[in-house]
């Protein structure tokens, strides 16, 4: 009966560690790719200011520029001479 005791207590004290040791690995990589979105986020801010910036380019160059409702740009059309007749 002895034995069955050390086997409970070892399942149970294994059981501890494991879950000590995965929610200290789990909470590290949350925050770390948190961190990364983070990141991510920013990146992503910086290409759309350049994506504006070309399209408006693409604009006074003479492409007309279909917007969607919420005035996200759609689609570039390239104009002739024969579209500006």
């Amino acid at each position: 009966m002895e034995a069955f005791w050390y086997t409970v207590a070892g399942i149970v004290f294994g059981g501890i560690i494991a879950v000590a040791v995965t929610r200290h690995y789990a909470r590290k990589s949350s925050k770390e790719l948190h961190e990364v979105a983070e990141d991510l986020r920013h990146e992503v801010d910086e290409v759309r200011y350049y994506v504006d910036a070309l399209i408006s380019y693409l604009e006074v160059a003479g492409f007309r520029v279909e917007r969607t409702a919420e005035g996200k740009p759609s689609r570039i059309i390239r104009q002739t001479i024969t579209d500006k007749i």
